[in-house]
């Protein structure tokens, strides 16, 4: 029962992202998370229920990843699901450690109390903040993302993504808390700040005419749109579209990693250019201004 319970509590934990965003249950499953390894009576029960937490949770939360197998021409659609839960059995190692860590140095007593609540969120933020480095890193979905819709988005500014990502599971651990005034504070408090409209910060700092300007494109084209006839022309124009017109500020223009299906760069073999790459960097120029860079990630 208790891996049962870890699974579902994974499987759950990942319904706050988008396009769901439930994040009210995405809470709740991370106390369900603590409570079931606070009650596990060994440390590899431990790390064992929070394993299986992480298996069900990057799988679910992955999910987008077999998708982009649709699309590819020399693998199989199956293949992708083999990606996503291959990738969540790596993954998931993090959040055994650190459900191992709350396990081993913040466990007193039957029930959960705030030094196992406090010791499990920071184990969050470094474990979290570990598999975002190792191996080149994976900073996919950090669950502080679940509170986007919301206006407690805004405390990233302050905290950083990993420290909010920590205030998460204290906040979704306060439940498991004995003493019910904090609890009911606890829900109370977060009830209150849903009604807040926009931003808890609504004034943005003020930025100076000149200062530099970072210029993100997102052409939001859909995966179906890859194969159809003059999908790369029209993908390049959009972005050099998208990239505004030089002002008094530079700028930093950046692209979406692999958007750009020709080769820009001199010294391939000849039959390898669609477009000749002089013309297509002019192209991409004709946008920028003497200060500015774009970072298009072609070839």
């Amino acid at each position: 029962m208790p891996a049962l319970l870890a699974l579902l509590a994974g499987l759950t934990s990942a319904l706050g992202f988008a396009p769901l965003e439930w994040w009210p249950v995405t809470l709740a499953a991370l106390a369900l998370w603590l409570w079931v390894v606070h009650r596990a009576p060994t440390l590899k029960a431990a790390l064992w229920r929070s394993w299986l937490f992480g298996v069900a949770h990057f799988t679910v939360g992955n999910n987008w990843i077999q998708h982009a197998f649709d699309f590819q021409d020399r693998m199989p659609p199956a293949l992708g699901y083999v990606a996503v839960v291959g990738l969540a059995l790596y993954l998931a190692i993090y959040p055994m450690l650190a459900g191992g860590i709350a396990w081993r140095l913040g466990r007193r007593g039957d029930r959960p109390d705030f030094a196992y609540v406090a010791v499990a969120a920071a184990a969050w933020i470094a474990t979290e903040y570990a598999r975002a480095i190792v191996f080149t890193g994976y900073a996919w979905n950090p669950i502080g993302v679940i509170w986007v819709p919301t206006p407690l988005r805004a405390l990233a500014t302050v905290t950083g993504t990993y420290a909010l990502s920590g205030l998460t599971v204290l906040l979704s651990a306060a439940i498991l808390l004995p003493r019910p005034k904090v609890r009911a504070g606890v829900i109370i408090a977060l009830a209150l700040l849903m009604l807040v409209p926009g931003d808890i910060r609504q004034t943005p700092p003020a930025v100076a005419a000149a200062a530099p300007r970072v210029c993100v494109v997102q052409p939001n084209f859909p995966q179906e749109a890859v194969r159809s006839p003059g999908y790369d022309q029209r993908l390049l124009e959009r972005q050099i579209d998208l990239s505004g017109t030089p002002g008094r500020a530079p700028r930093l223009i950046v692209w979406p990693e692999g958007t750009v299906n020709y080769y820009l760069e001199d010294g391939y073999p000849p039959e390898w250019y669609q477009v000749p790459p002089a013309l297509l960097r002019a192209r991409i120029a004709s946008v920028l201004g003497p200060r500015d860079v774009a970072l298009v990630g072609g070839t």
